[in-house]
């Protein structure tokens, strides 16, 4: 709400961050400095629900009227499964310039992204070098296998869900596992033949063109491409913070071997939520979970729904849209290499009825690669270890999906 002729703070600061905030949202700008009707106002807002991030500026309203409305607007009800924040908790913005077009200083910038894995396990990054564009055209290549028959689709679905396939780990989980259907898709460079040499079940061949035209298939293997490419200059600024050198990286990463995956999650048109938090009473559509690998990247559309919980008050806090960013958070992989220094985060998604897509990529380690505590903190990295695949294995016990 603002008043268009408020003398204290320019009516265009408060439009500019309507224009900012999350859908859904409502906006009640006013052009007299005299007090709307509140009566009118309460049932014209009442039983909707407002994005988290919207906010109160300008002239404030004392009367009992505006005092009953907000507390109807507000009120702790499940509404769709979104209801507004407690108190500010930000998850910081790594930004590639200081605002001016004149780059940061690299390590600013490291130390920055150190602050936010440490305190938050949350940060969004602009400027990471991924064409916006580029973004939309993979998240429409999503979009339109999800459109597919369910047919078409399980032709990529594991073994699980598809008898006549040999694939175990990756490809199309439908929603009837946990609520929203998925596409798990591995690096786009593993061939048939490497597959079949390396004999690993997490190394695997999916036949894309089963489902993608080549077209769809290119922009897939250049996000593959750019996303694990940002993923793995975020790792060595890690590596430098910990002031070891970045090229130690090679050691844990080789696209041939690495684990990493490019993920679509599909929430369709829920009818009910997956679960509703026994913490808050919150209605989700995705469990309250930590990610297993080094960072998880991710794009998520307007409709957002993720959630990061305060590691201090235990309160949940949503991740608001920002068309120019990234969201990436700290995984339990991550976590153990960095002795808890850098701790995976709760998070989890809120029940929305509408139809929404999120792009993660979970950036991981080769299958091989040896975890131990020496690599990240000590001058000479350890040879012994559990091997990240096992590693792996243990954490994904958890999940629905995986349960193959």
């Amino acid at each position: 709400m603002h008043g268009k002729s408020d003398k204290l703070v320019p009516f265009w600061m408060g439009e500019k961050l309507f224009n900012m905030a999350n859908e859904p949202k409502y906006s009640f700008f006013y052009d007299s400095p005299i007090e709307p009707d509140m009566n009118n106002f309460s049932s014209k807002f009442c039983g909707c629900f407002f994005s988290s991030s919207s906010l109160l500026v300008g002239t404030v309203l004392t009367t009992s009227a505006l005092l009953f409305s907000l507390a109807k607007i507000f009120s702790s009800r499940i509404i769709d499964g979104v209801r507004p924040t407690a108190s500010p908790f930000l998850v910081p913005v790594v930004l590639p310039n200081n605002g001016a077009g004149a780059a940061s200083p690299i390590n600013t910038i490291i130390k920055e992204i150190e602050k936010a894995c440490v305190n938050v396990g949350f940060f969004q990054i602009t400027g990471h070098g991924i064409n916006l564009k580029e973004i939309k055209k993979t998240c429409e290549v999503g979009n339109k296998f999800f459109n597919l028959p369910v047919k078409t689709k399980r032709k990529l679905a594991p073994k699980k869900w598809n008898k006549k396939n040999k694939n175990l780990y990756r490809g199309y989980f439908p929603n009837d596992v946990n609520g929203k259907e998925g596409l798990d898709i591995g690096d786009l460079k593993v061939t048939k033949k490497y597959s079949s040499n390396i004999n690993n079940q997490y190394i695997e061949h999916l036949n894309l063109s089963l489902c993608f035209n080549k077209n769809s298939i290119d922009i897939l293997n250049k996000y593959f491409d750019n996303i694990y490419r940002l993923s793995e200059t975020l790792f060595k600024s890690v590596i430098k913070l910990n002031k070891k050198n970045p090229d130690i990286s090679s050691a844990a990463f080789s696209r041939l071997k690495t684990l990493s995956t490019l993920r679509f999650n599909y929430y369709p048109n829920q009818t009910k939520p997956v679960e509703v938090s026994k913490q808050d009473g919150v209605a989700l559509g995705c469990e309250t979970h930590v990610d297993s690998g080094v960072f998880t990247v991710l794009y998520q559309d307007r409709k957002g729904g993720l959630q990061v919980q305060n590691r201090k008050n235990k309160k949940w806090y949503d991740v608001p849209f920002n068309q120019k960013a990234l969201v990436v958070n700290t995984g339990g992989a991550l976590e153990f290499l960095s002795k808890g220094k850098f701790k995976a985060t709760n998070h989890r998604v809120l029940w929305n009825k509408s139809k929404r897509l999120s792009v993660p990529f979970f950036f991981e380690p080769s299958y091989d690669f040896k975890m131990n505590l020496s690599f990240l903190n000590e001058n000479k990295s350890e040879k012994n270890g559990e091997i990240y695949e096992k590693f792996l294995k243990k954490s994904l016990k958890k999940f629905i999906e995986y349960q193959r």
